[in-house]
């Protein structure tokens, strides 16, 4: 949806109804393109699972961690 050029942009606030969201936002991103098919599939695809070991860096399963302070 184009945005209101006459209107301030608004997170979580109604355009025309002025009423808030209720909830919580775990991510938000503001693009200034519109994102292909691809790019938006890439960013609601599943992640894995973030593991922390003691002494290292929380990463995701699989890959590897370089040891704190580095």
């Amino acid at each position: 949806m184009a945005p209101n050029q006459n209107q301030k942009f608004k997170l979580g606030q109604g355009y025309h109804s002025g009423r808030y969201f209720h909830g919580l936002l775990s991510d938000a991103r503001i693009y200034g393109r519109a994102l292909s098919v691809s790019e938006v599939a890439a960013l609601v695809a599943p992640k894995p699972a973030v593991r922390s070991v003691q002494g290292q860096s929380a990463t995701r399963v699989g890959e590897a961690a370089a040891p704190e302070g580095r």
